[in-house]
């Protein structure tokens, strides 16, 4: 009887290990899912502004170019 609870015991204490294990791994994977999300918008507020200075640049030179 002794080696069955033990075995019950051991058989727990492992499928605990393993929740535990899945938990930090679902942690561990939507932090690195918010990352993704998060270089995203850095790079496409990037981008944003550099196509604004770009049409800022095109607009002063349109502007040079009605000017003279």
């Amino acid at each position: 009887m002794s080696s069955l609870r033990d075995s019950l015991e051991e058989d727990s204490y492992h499928l605990q290990r393993r929740v535990k294990r899945e938990e930090e791994n679902n942690v561990t994977q939507e932090l690195k899912d918010k990352h993704k999300e998060n270089l995203w918008h850095v790079k496409n507020t990037e981008e944003w502004f550099n196509l604004k200075l770009w049409l800022g640049d095109v607009f002063i030179e349109m502007k040079r170019y009605q000017e003279a």
